[in-house]
């Protein structure tokens, strides 16, 4: 192991780098269909961003295929998939958003330890408001 990198080149071409993700901001485009991460990003730590992006490709079929069979315009049909992702997702967003400072703080990460040292944290209410 020790060999191979010091043998190794850096490639600048391949340096990515990524300045900063906003884990407040929902994308509702008035034109198309944002799902997944293009919609929005929910903090890691609950680990289901990819559950949520395959929640909303299934909220997405009934009024898609609606689109499909010409019985609603392209605009309403964004209008109901936003509509549905917003109300599905409210309540695991927001519980997310307001617990992830905590895990990034230096001050809430001392008291959110304590809070768990001393068996204090509502796991189990926490992860129905996550999932």
């Amino acid at each position: 192991m020790v060999s191979k990198l010091k043998n190794s080149r850096i490639d600048i071409n391949s340096l990515i780098g990524v300045s900063s993700i906003d884990f407040n901001h929902t994308h509702q485009a008035l034109d198309k269909i944002n799902l997944g991460d293009q919609f929005t990003v929910i903090p890691p730590f609950t680990g289901n961003g990819m559950t949520m992006a395959f929640e909303a490709g299934m909220l997405a079929v009934e009024p898609v295929v609606a689109y499909a069979s010409e019985k609603q315009s392209w605009s309403k049909t964004v209008n109901s998939v936003n509509h549905l992702m917003r109300r599905n997702f409210r309540l695991r967003l927001l519980t997310s958003r307001l617990i992830h400072p905590w895990f990034y703080t230096p001050f809430l990460q001392h008291i959110l330890s304590n809070l768990n040292r001393n068996h204090l944290l509502p796991f189990q209410i926490l992860y129905k408001l996550l999932h």
